[in-house]
């Protein structure tokens, strides 16, 4: 069954909550739950997730950091 980027993106929300675990183990436990390739995760994933990801690869050194406003 495809998902819809809301759907796909909701389950990661509410796995995120609920096993306390980062968004991109979540990404990754609801990609094998619903039979989804990562790629195809990837996609589904709405640009509030992505922002997530990013910060969670940022805080460890994964990436380089981007501009951000002091907050």
């Amino acid at each position: 069954m495809l998902m819809t980027r809301d759907e796909f993106s909701k389950r990661v929300d509410t796995e995120v909550q609920e096993s306390k675990v980062s968004y991109f183990d979540a990404i990754m436990i609801c990609a094998n739950q619903n039979g989804i390739e990562p790629e195809l995760a990837a996609k589904l994933c709405n640009k509030i997730i992505r922002q997530m990801l990013q910060s969670e690869a940022e805080d460890l050194n994964l990436v380089e950091r981007s501009a951000r406003l002091p907050l």
